[in-house]
């Protein structure tokens, strides 16, 4: 297996299945020598949309997000120092599975690497799966790393 322009693209949420996954696409970027693009999603909902002020409390609240995001992906990433130079950090907000297809066509990604938690029936038919959309949309293969069945709750 060969990746044509050596990108591996992992979505991180900090859940336990988007760890799993980045351990599974560091394994990966250092067997063929590819890039780690990790990215996060903040998701365009606001939690107090009553407040508003001449301040915008709004563009405020995604702002202190965005640094928390940024700050989170760049210890991530200080975790794996062989793979420093091979990792490019994306902050971006909006629709997690948009959002994760945009950065994927944007920059040309090889694979994508995420985690599912394998939720099935009702909770999928009212929820739908981040996952399932980024595999129906996504312009290169997609690798998910799903909840063994024991820790499924």
């Amino acid at each position: 297996m060969a990746f044509k322009n050596g990108k591996l693209l992992v979505p991180i949420d900090h859940s336990d299945l988007s760890m799993q996954a980045l351990e599974c696409a560091t394994s990966l970027a250092r067997q063929f020598d590819a890039r780690l693009l990790l990215v996060t999603v903040i998701e365009d909902r606001f939690p107090y949309p009553d407040l508003f002020s001449i301040q915008s409390p709004q563009e405020d609240y995604y702002r202190v997000m965005k640094a928390r995001a940024h700050e989170d992906l760049a210890k991530l990433a200080a975790r794996y120092p062989d793979l420093k130079d091979r990792t490019e950090l994306y902050i971006t907000r909006g629709r997690p599975y948009d959002k994760i297809v945009e950065v994927a066509v944007a920059e040309r990604a090889d694979l994508i690497v995420m985690g599912t938690h394998g939720v099935g029936g009702l909770t999928h038919a009212l929820l739908g799966s981040v996952s399932e959309k980024v595999i129906r949309h996504a312009p290169c293969p997609v690798l998910v790393v799903r909840q063994k069945a024991h820790e499924r709750v």
